[in-house]
């Protein structure tokens, strides 16, 4: 069969497993989990000021992924599955640009449509991709703008003089990252291992040398379209010590996960049997060992990893530690591993197929779940966090305050931002307005409450002020499955017990507690105890 004819047969299985994996996800109503309250809180119209605003100014992750979001929203209505819907779109959408990658490379013997073909199938059946496109987050979007940023940097590689294929480039890597920060990163790997992989003598030879205007262009053009990012970057540094709770110096985690090496491994032993078996003609009789897509590929593939093994020492591990940062630069390791695959398979696609098939195989069973599985919709916080809501919604009165120690992260800044009552509101999304409509005033706990910034001054404040309302009470929602988490909740029912308040309802699960609590006042009025 022809090269086309295997695209094709590719294509249609990697579109048919993407379609096969996203469906649980449209058919129930899995409970948001607690990314994705964040998402919710970004949308929603209910929330304090605009979503440019709330993104910007509160939140990590800039407007451009949310905004397909609020529009599925105002489309399908409120549900889950509305806001997950764009990240699945995108996930198959950047399965087909995958494919295309692999076309535009022109690859030596015409393998580029297998290639990407592979690819495709790779990046359908990868776990990290799977785990977080299925999840109503930016991270479906983050993978197709990649692809469509990967996809025009060829475009631009094979016609340097093209400035049109350059301000795509230099739009598509704006687009980036404007819907998520950590990718701000994966153009600027894919351009210098271009330059890298394209260095050459000039001795009459061609390579990747565009004219010094369109460079300029390029740079000129994604500096002015993420300037007012800047600002917001600042803001994350300033911040990213405290948020650094889950911080490691592994550097196997900042490789993307052991269990790429293993279905690399399997990919490789796989083909390199299936095309001695098959009997190909060894690559190197026929071509150049290493060509310029290959130096390409390789460079786009080692270089992020090596960025990330540098980032796992610094004050920043949690972000190379973390699988859901990878997604955005996984189009050129699952192309680079196709290519290899085709190389060691002789350039035979069904061996080549053999090979893949081989290597995801031995991945998922290392992993030991089924990729059917959405690993991360399958938490049961969530289950509980959607029942803690609807009792307070049947419960409770309008206007009663909504303690809430969520478990993010950004709970540790609460200590210094407690003065912001929209940072408070965010940080306690996990008890949002998704599944509680009546309009709650909220209040997100830190974690620490023996802290000199005045925090534990201004809750005592607040519960004084509570103290004031007729028949008061207020309502405490908290995780309790850290230590961080249950220190902060132990701490609070001592501040409120000690200042007259009295627990007159519980409700606890494995993973969180609801408590409702009154004002009964002390003989003393003890208000300003603790």
């Amino acid at each position: 069969m022809s090269t086309t004819l295997w695209s094709r047969i590719l294509m249609i299985l990697a579109l048919g497993s993407a379609v096969v994996f996203c469906w649980p996800v449209c058919v129930s109503d899995i409970p948001l989990q607690l990314d994705e309250h964040v998402s919710w809180w970004i949308v929603d119209d209910a929330s304090p000021g605009t979503l440019t605003e709330r993104s910007l100014n509160v939140a990590a992750t800039p407007p451009l992924g949310s905004w397909p979001q609020q529009w599925s929203v105002a489309l399908l209505g409120k549900s889950e599955l509305a806001l997950r819907l764009p990240s699945l779109i995108a996930f198959v959408l950047a399965v087909w640009v995958t494919l295309r990658c692999g076309v535009a490379l022109q690859l030596s013997g015409g393998t580029g449509p297998v290639v990407g073909g592979l690819a495709a199938l790779l990046l359908v059946w990868h776990p990290v991709v799977l785990d977080e496109v299925r999840i109503g987050r930016c991270y479906g979007q983050t993978l197709l703008l990649s692809a469509i940023c990967f996809r025009l940097l060829i475009g631009w590689r094979n016609y340097p003089q093209s400035w049109k294929r350059a301000v795509g480039f230099a739009l598509a890597s704006a687009a980036l990252a404007w819907t998520h920060y950590v990718a701000v990163l994966f153009p600027v790997c894919i351009a210098v291992s271009l330059v890298a992989a394209n260095l050459r003598e000039r001795r009459g030879t061609t390579g990747f040398q565009p004219e010094l205007w369109i460079v300029g262009l390029v740079v000129a053009l994604a500096t002015l379209l993420c300037w007012p990012l800047l600002s917001v970057v600042f803001r994350l540094h300033v911040v990213g010590d405290l948020m650094n709770l889950q911080s490691d110096s592994s550097l196997i985690p900042a490789l993307i996960g052991k269990f790429n090496w293993v279905y690399i491994a399997g990919c490789l032993l796989g083909s390199a049997v299936a095309g001695r078996i098959m009997g190909g003609e060894p690559v190197r009789t026929r071509s150049r060992a290493v060509a310029g897509p290959d130096k390409f590929l390789l460079a786009s593939t080692l270089l992020p990893m090596g960025l990330f093994c540098l980032l796992s020492l610094t004050a920043v591990s949690s972000v190379a530690n973390s699988p859901r940062y990878a997604v955005a630069y996984l189009v050129p390791q699952v192309l680079c591993v196709a290519l290899l695959t085709v190389r060691f398979a002789r350039e035979s696609a069904p061996g080549a197929l053999i090979g893949v098939v081989a290597g995801v195989a031995t991945m998922w069973c290392v992993l030991a779940r089924s990729p059917l599985e959405p690993l991360r919709l399958s938490q049961s916080p969530a289950v509980e966090w959607k029942k803690i809501g609807a009792i307070i919604e049947q419960e409770g009165e309008e206007g009663e305050p909504l303690l809430v120690q969520s478990g993010l992260v950004e709970s540790a800044l609460v200590p210094m931002m407690y003065h912001d009552p929209v940072f408070l509101d965010y940080a306690a999304c996990r008890a949002g307005r998704f599944y509680i409509s009546t309009p709650h005033p909220r209040f997100a706990l830190p974690y620490l409450w023996d802290v000199k910034t005045g925090v534990t001054e201004y809750f005592l404040e607040r519960f004084h002020e509570f103290a004031q309302r007729p028949n008061s009470r207020l309502w405490i929602a908290a995780a309790m499955d850290t230590d961080l988490n249950e220190h902060s909740m132990m701490t609070l029912q001592r501040i409120l017990t000690m200042n007259g308040w009295e627990c007159v309802g519980r409700t606890e699960f494995d993973n969180s507690v609801l408590e409702q609590y009154r004002y009964r006042g002390t003989p003393a009025d003890g208000i300003d105890q603790r």
